[in-house]
C-alpha cells in the first residue's frame, strides 16, 4: 500500500505505507522533474502514480520497484505493456478482472465516460513516468551497450507512450452532448456586489490587552454587524470571505487557494515605496490570524 505525502509545504512524495520509505523509481522521477512543479500538481501527479503503483502490486505480487530491480533496470518497454491493463484496471473500479465491459443503457454510458475521462488523466501520467525512466535507465548509465542501439530502445519506447498517449487523450474531452452548463454564465458586476455583500464580516475592532504574565493579547469587539451574513461565528465569516474573494477576484481554483500558506502574501513588487502596505485582502489575512492567533500557521483556517 502506498500514500502521497505532504512534506512540510514544500514538496509532495509518494511513500510505502509498510516501510515508510519513497519508492526508488517514484522518488527520482519526484526529485529531477516534478520538484519543479507546483504543489497541486505533484500531488496530482503522485496519485496517478499511486494508483499505478497498486496496479502493479495486486497483480504481480512484488511491488514495481522490485520488478524493475530484478530486470536490471533495464526493461522499460515491459511497462508499456502494461498501460492497457491497468486502464482495465481503473475501469474495473480497481479490480483485477479479465471481464469485458459490455454495453450498458445512457445513464450507465454517461457514467462509464466521466470514468474514462479520470483512467485516461491518470494514464497519460503514468506515460509521462514511464518516458522519464526510458530516458534515465536506457542509457549506457545502465547498459553496457551501444549507443545507438539505446536511442533505437527509447524511440520505440516514445512511439509506444505515443500512440497510448493519442488513444487516452480523446477520452479526456468532455462529452458535447451534455448541455445542463449551457445556460451557465458568470455574474455580472451587480451580481458580484449582491453576492459579496451577504459574505461581507462584521467590523471588527482590534485592541490590546495586557496579561498578568506581561504578554499582550488581541482582543476584538463589534464595530458593525453585517445583518445579510447568515454565520455567527466571526471567524467562519472571515474564512468565507477570503476564501471566496481569492476564488472570484484572483481567479483561483479551489486547489490553489487550499495550498496557500502565509508566506504566500507578500508585499507589492511594482512599487518600493510601497513594501510596507498589503493590500486589502493581505490586510484582512493578517487581521483573520490575529484573532485566532495563529500568526505563524495558516494551515488551521483552511
Amino acid at each position: 500500500m502506498y500514500k502521497v505525502e505532504n512534506c512540510n509545504g514544500e514538496f509532495y512524495c509518494l511513500l510505502d505505507v509498510l516501510t515508510t520509505m519513497p519508492p526508488l523509481l517514484a522518488l527520482r522521477w519526484s526529485e529531477e522533474e516534478l520538484i519543479q512543479k507546483a504543489l497541486g500538481t505533484q500531488k496530482s501527479y503522485l496519485d496517478s502514480l499511486k494508483l499505478f503503483y497498486d496496479f502493479w502490486l495486486a497483480k504481480h505480487g512484488v511491488s514495481l520497484d522490485f520488478s524493475f530491480h530484478q530486470s536490471d533496470y533495464r526493461d522499460v518497454e515491459a511497462l508499456t505493456h502494461e498501460l492497457q491493463p491497468f486502464w482495465d484496471y481503473l475501469l474495473a473500479d480497481k479490480q483485477i478482472s479479465n471481464v469485458v465491459m459490455l454495453p450498458a443503457p445512457t445513464s450507465r454510458q454517461r457514467d462509464l465516460a466521466k470514468k474514462k475521462r479520470t483512467a485516461a488523466k491518470h494514464c497519460q501520467v503514468v506515460c509521462n513516468f514511464i518516458s522519464y525512466l526510458s530516458g534515465a535507465y536506457l542509457t549506457t548509465a545502465y547498459r553496457d551497450e551501444d549507443p545507438l542501439l539505446l536511442r533505437r530502445y527509447r524511440t520505440d519506447v516514445h512511439l509506444r507512450l505515443k500512440d497510448a498517449t493519442s488513444k487516452f487523450a480523446k477520452w479526456q474531452k468532455s462529452s458535447k452532448k451534455s448541455s445542463a452548463n449551457d445556460s451557465l454564465s458568470s455574474l455580472t458586476s451587480r451580481q458580484y456586489e449582491d453576492f459579496i455583500r451577504v459574505l461581507m464580516p462584521d467590523v471588527m475592532k482590534p485592541s490590546h490587552v495586557k496579561l498578568p504574565d506581561g504578554s499582550t493579547e488581541v482582543c476584538f469587539s463589534l464595530v458593525n454587524k453585517n445583518e445579510f451574513n447568515p454565520i455567527v461565528s466571526y471567524e467562519v465569516q472571515m474564512r468565507n470571505y477570503l476564501l471566496t474573494t481569492l476564488l472570484v477576484r484572483y481567479g483561483l481554483r479551489i486547489g490553489e487557494s487550499l495550498l496557500l500558506r502565509k508566506q504566500s502574501f507578500m508585499p507589492l513588487r511594482s512599487d518600493s515605496s510601497k513594501a510596507e502596505n498589503l493590500d486589502i485582502l493581505g490586510h484582512l489575512l493578517m487581521t483573520y490570524l490575529q484573532k485566532l492567533k495563529l500568526n505563524n500557521n495558516l494551515d488551521q483556517i483552511l
